[in-house]
């Protein structure tokens, strides 16, 4: 009874005991003098709110951006108030829309209908030598307008006159009339080109060597104004007139300093002359009208992280291309990541050059990621203890508030995998028990098992282990034991799949139809029916046997009908009900010695 009692260890969270078998601690002292232990229940509960806070953390933080967005616009709309207020212009504009309101009411009963009718929209007029910008073309153009708005925070010096299908002739006539444009001392002005005229299948070279000669008269017209030529075509009809003509557009682009020959919209202006407007307008990428789709794509909102090793290689061509590119004095080349350049990750210096670390999120989480090789030389075993110590000292200077993911080449063997364990191994889930960390080769996500193949021989050796936060945002593991991904290494990649939830809908296991059986209670009313029913003439045959037994089997075969027998049984309750109270109090009374054991009042 002694014996029992020292195995078993209380969680100091929840106060349950457990088995000192479902724990990491070898002896019930070392669980005593731990009080960071928690059991499974309380380990998750603590999970939970930790990714509780950090998703309140993150919500806080947008509602924060989008408050002070807010107030940034709040308060230039009222300095733009205040100074109109002071230029008197308020009520002069407000004046002026009441007379425009009342000669169009008058005009209305007697004018003819707008659509027989065109009338020129003048821009409306500003105060002489204000700085501004000004945004001319056809309709693609037009949908910049809210793009460039909003980059210049709505000032009211920005102005964009567009009209759909509009010519380069009929653009530069609109610039060339507007006179707010030449009474400003300095102005940037956007010309899209919008190629109406290629579309119908005319030539441009009237229209661009027009443009040339007029973008000069402009430049010595006003010496402080910038021109931008974005030469995005216009989407017409589905057909081959764009892209057999697209090279006759590239006319259009004036090969001047101070035009911008880039197509389409990306890139800065020759001459460095930059402001924001230019930069927000060439920074907006103008999206072609496409075909109604009838159904909706979705997109994978998965993170994907793979690894692959490149030591070795499946043939011997793919060799020859390692050595000429490593050299041939020797077959390895090192550990390394890589990541999309507009990812947020930072490498952090290790004191070890066979493990590398970065740290960076993965769907919201902070993670610190790790790439590690063991060698599998002679007299490897201590230089890879080492290594596996210094990864421990590292995870708990850095790993404190951050998601733990691993990945390497151990090469070891375990036991659930290859069907043998070596040094490598165990050192791998004395690592993975030590940090708390799953193995995620051994999860059901987990498609594919072998990780090295070459030479008719294949094993795994390649392994992730993740904490168990992590592990349960993974959706999909994938080993590409065909090879058809891994660019010729004899090793396979392995690709990982993390979603933002870490819920998961399990398929539920339903029963299989009903079938008839026969039920072991008869097995004796079978046999005494076939002795006394079975009685032929004459000598029979073995098919005669067996079919007359059949025969009788079938009349006491049963068969289940109804689901309901699958389910809770009545008077179930009331049947287990004792039986659970009994155990509860055996619990308390096994707790109460527990507690009074001399052995740990002492």
């Amino acid at each position: 009874m002694e014996k029992k009692l020292v195995d078993w260890v209380q969680c100091p969270s929840c106060e349950r005991w457990l088995e000192r078998s479902d724990t990491p601690f070898e002896t019930t002292q070392e669980a005593e003098a731990d009080s960071s232990f928690l059991c499974r229940i309380c380990e998750t509960m603590r999970i939970m709110r930790e990714e509780s806070q950090l998703q309140y953390k993150q919500e806080s933080e947008r509602w924060q951006l989008a408050l002070d967005i807010l107030a940034a616009r709040l308060e230039a709309h009222i300095v733009n108030s205040k100074n109109e207020r002071e230029d008197g212009r308020s009520n002069a504009a407000s004046g002026l829309r009441s007379d425009l309101r009342k000669e169009r009411a008058e005009d209305s009963q007697t004018s003819i209908p707008s659509s027989r009718k065109k009338t020129a929209n003048s821009p409306p007029e500003r105060p002489a030598g204000l700085p501004g910008a000004f945004v001319y073309g056809d309709g693609n153009a037009r949908r910049l307008k809210r793009a460039v708005l909003q980059a210049s925070a709505w000032h009211r010096g920005v102005h964009c006159r567009t009209k759909k299908d509009a010519t380069l002739v009929e653009t530069m006539e609109a610039i060339e009339t507007a006179t707010d444009v030449w009474d400003s001392t300095e102005a940037i002005v956007v010309l899209h080109a919008g190629l109406s005229d290629i579309q119908d299948d005319t030539s441009p070279h009237d229209s661009t060597e027009r443009f040339k000669s007029q973008i000069t008269s402009w430049k010595a017209r006003a010496k402080g104004h910038f021109f931008v030529v974005y030469g995005v075509p216009e989407v017409g009809p589905k057909d081959d007139t764009m892209r057999i003509k697209q090279p006759q557009a590239q006319g259009m682009e004036c090969e001047t300093n101070n035009l911008h020959d880039d197509c389409p919209g990306t890139g800065n202006p020759t001459n460095g002359q930059s402001t924001e407007v230019a930069e927000a307008l060439l920074a907006q990428d103008v999206k072609k009208k496409t075909a109604r789709r009838r159904r909706s794509r979705k997109k994978s909102k998965d993170i994907h992280v793979g690894f692959l090793n490149l030591h070795g290689a499946r043939t011997a061509s793919k060799w020859e291309e390692l050595y000429q590119m490593m050299g041939e004095s020797r077959k390895g080349g090192g550990i390394g990541f890589l990541w999309k350049t507009r990812s947020a990750w930072k490498k952090l210096d290790s004191p070890c050059v066979e493990h590398m670390w970065v740290e960076g999120y993965l769907q919201g989480l902070p993670v610190l990621v790790g790439v590690v090789y063991f060698a599998v030389s002679a007299g490897a075993d201590a230089g890879n203890s080492s290594m596996a110590q210094c990864i421990r000292e590292d995870v708990a200077r850095w790993a404190s508030h951050r998601e733990v993911l691993i990945m390497g080449d151990f090469n070891g063997h375990l036991q659930a995998l290859d069907g043998f364990q070596d040094t490598n191994g165990e050192l791998l889930l004395t690592l993975a028990r030590t940090l708390a960390l799953e193995v995620l080769n051994l999860r059901p996500e987990c498609e594919g098992q072998y990780t090295w193949s070459a030479r008719n021989s294949r094993s795994c050796i390649d392994y992730v282990l993740a904490t168990p936060a992590l592990a349960r945002r993974l959706t999909h593991m994938n080993i590409d034991e065909n090879g058809e991904f891994s660019i010729g290494s004899d090793h396979n990649r392995i690709k990982l799949s993390f979603s933002r939830s870490s819920w998961r809908t399990i398929a539920k296991e339903h029963r299989n139809p009903a079938e008839r059986h026969l039920p072991q209670s008869e097995y004796a009313a079978v046999a005494e029916a076939f002795e006394q029913n079975f009685q032929p003439t004459e000598p029979p045959t073995y098919d005669q046997f067996v079919l007359e037994l059949r025969r009788i089997m079938k009349k006491h075969e049963i068969r289940v009908n109804s689901a309901a027998a699958y389910g809770a049984k009545a008077g179930g309750t009331k049947r287990y009900k004792g039986p659970l109270l009994q155990d509860e109090r055996r619990i308390g009374l096994h707790r109460a010695a527990v507690r009074h054991h001399p052995e740990r009042s002492a």
